[in-house]
């Protein structure tokens, strides 16, 4: 269930504003077209704002509780439902097996209390006022993929899922976080997963909770990714068994709405997931509503990312919906529309998919996205060899390296070699530096010093495939799910992610990753049919890899040059000549310096829409 949740509380008792309680509930109309709410009470006010996804939700009213006592108002979608049921009627609680999501949390906090969570699969950012305890939870899922922002502003708290919501309350200021600007300047996203683009902002660390009790409010870390036993079985076959019934599981879970669209490009995971999704959707009838979306910069990039997609489509039978995009539409195009707030900053290309969301929205509320399944379906094999040599498993280096040498007639040792000398002269492999940063800017927050050691310090950039995906689950990787959220994109669509189910994802981390996650072997295995038209080492998909193949123009560089020349305020974090300089560069120079070219372009975009003028 898709939905706008916001909320303020008076830490000092004082009563709540209602009259901006109801204004920023109202602002998220846009998200949740099917009915604004608000509940208010003294000291606390909760407002919600409904789009219905799932059968259950038709009937849902937020913000709602069961005995007047405990209020909830959540963007959420439980998953293992009939699980969590279980549970619940065997502590005796009595929920409806038609319940919506909302009432099994209520049920959940009534039964564990801050446990709950615990307890709960899925994807939500939700906030439950427990009045006779005057305590404020707040909670936002394991892996982060439904934002949840507040301000702590003295004896105000406020708190929402959508960004945008947030900053129109006139105690919110919308002065920038200077060291969140600098990170994407240098990396192309917030490093720090607890703060936003915004001072006054903050955002709840995925697997987190927030409580306000007595005046206080208290961050606690209630989940981190397990170390889960190693699966071992006696037949190969059985590895992709599994991982096909707890992929369609994932998925199914994710399909409770009439009508799903689904972001594909014809590669392994967007496919596999549109199968998986089309064979579902097939055991319950013969006609059923599923489309597939896919954005292409074939003109740009030389490829045919379009004809994979079409392929696959025809494959499974479902009909499919292309949108070709121009170099100047990548670079320059932002969709948002006039009157709203900015938000997030988006990389380059983040215009190109609201615009994709906003054409989905005319025909269906869900889309299912397969997208960015490499952390969790692929593990490179070199690093996986250097764990074994570091942790001095000399017998299971053996058998994988021969059982690697034999399926794939190359010797890992050469892999993990070169990854070692990587490793070892690191600073020669350095990315490209932003020469056109402002000095006095840079100077001040010691830019050059934070890159080094966020880029190269092995506490930070550990050779552990668990680790590493743990740390970039808390930092960067739900940025980019928090810029898919309707909040972000305006578009009435909520995106469901079936590989990053946390039960697909602990799975997958407990099994051999040879051979079964060498270039996504369980996801070919699983998928033994033309649904699976292209290899995952394909095309490349962003097309500013490929933008050096295309001729650059005096046109786009004055465009370019126009837009940061115009932006207020950019001098104070860019050299701004030299970044117009810098446009050289884009079809060019390399990848680094093409897309370090094209970061200001996307900073002038949002300062222009922060000060209101247009781009």
């Amino acid at each position: 269930m898709l939905s706008g949740i916001v909320g303020i509380l008076q830490l000092d008792g004082a009563p709540v504003d209602r009259r901006w309680l109801k204004r920023l509930t109202q602002s998220m109309a846009y998200q949740g077209p099917d009915g604004q709410q608000t509940w208010s009470k003294d000291c606390i006010g909760l407002g919600h704002a409904l789009l219905c996804t799932t059968p259950e939700s038709h009937n849902e009213r937020q913000p709602c509780c069961l005995n007047d006592r405990v209020w909830i108002t959540a963007e959420a979608r439980i998953d293992g439902r009939m699980d969590l049921l279980r549970e619940l009627k065997s502590r005796g609680r009595q929920p409806a097996d038609t319940a919506a999501d909302v009432e099994l949390i209520l049920h959940a906090y009534h039964t564990w209390g801050l446990s709950c969570v615990d307890y709960l699969l899925g994807d939500f950012a939700f906030a439950i006022w427990d009045q006779p305890r005057k305590r404020l939870l707040c909670v936002r899922d394991h892996q982060g993929l439904k934002p949840f922002y507040y301000a702590h502003l003295g004896s105000r708290f406020i708190f929402s899922s959508n960004l945008s919501c947030l900053l129109q309350h006139p105690s919110v200021s919308t002065g920038p976080n200077s060291l969140s600007l600098a990170d994407f300047l240098l990396f192309g996203a917030n490093s720090d997963g607890s703060t936003t683009f915004f001072s006054d902002v903050r955002c709840l660390t995925a697997g987190h909770t927030l409580t306000c009790s007595q005046g206080t409010v208290t961050l606690k870390r209630y989940w981190t990714f397990p170390d889960d036993k190693a699966i071992r079985y006696k037949r190969p076959q059985e590895y992709v068994e599994h991982f096909s019934e707890l992929l369609r599981v994932a998925v199914a879970d994710r399909l409770r709405t009439p009508r799903v669209g689904s972001l594909m490009s014809g590669g392994l995971d967007s496919t596999g997931v549109t199968a998986a999704a089309r064979d579902v959707l097939a055991e319950g009838s013969n006609r059923f509503d599923l489309h597939a979306y896919t954005v292409g910069w074939d003109s740009v990039t030389q490829s045919d990312e379009y004809n994979h997609a079409e392929l696959a489509a025809k494959a499974l039978g479902i009909p499919i919906h292309y949108t070709p995009l121009e170099d100047d539409y990548v670079l320059y195009s932002d969709y948002r529309p006039e009157g709203h707030p900015p938000a997030g900053i988006d990389g380059p290309l983040g215009a190109t998919f609201i615009h994709e969301w906003q054409r989905m929205a005319g025909r269906c509320r869900v889309c299912l996205m397969g997208n960015n399944g490499d952390p969790i379906l692929r593990r490179l094999s070199h690093s996986y060899f250097l764990d074994l040599l570091r942790d001095l498993r000399w017998g299971r280096l053996l058998l994988d390296a021969v059982h690697f040498s034999v399926s794939y007639r190359r010797w890992p040792l050469l892999l993990f070699a070169d990854a070692l000398r990587r490793r070892i002269f690191s600073s020669r492999y350095s990315p490209t530096y932003p020469t056109w940063l402002n000095p006095q800017f840079e100077a001040w927050l010691k830019l050059r010093e934070r890159r080094e050691r966020l880029l190269f310090d092995p506490g930070s950039s550990p050779l552990s495939r668990r680790a590493s995906y743990v740390r970039k689950n808390s930092t960067y990787r739900p940025h980019g799910f928090e810029m898919d959220d309707s909040g972000m994109t305006f578009a009435p669509v909520e995106v469901r992610q079936p590989l990053f189910d946390l039960r697909l994802v602990r799975y997958v981390f407990s099994i051999p990753p040879v051979p079964y996650l060498v270039d996504k072997e369980i996801l070919c295995q699983g998928r033994c049919d033309t649904s699976c038209p292209r290899p995952s080492c394909g095309v490349p998909r962003r097309p500013f890899r490929q933008l050096q193949c295309s001729d650059i123009t005096w046109t786009r560089i004055s465009k370019g040059g126009k837009l940061l020349r115009s932006a207020p305020g950019l001098g104070e974090y860019v050299d701004i000549r030299k970044a117009v300089d810098a446009i050289l560069f884009v079809g060019k120079g390399s990848f680094a310096q093409t897309y370090l070219a094209i970061a200001p372009l996307s900073l002038a975009v949002w300062l222009h829409r922060r000060a209101g003028s247009r781009v």
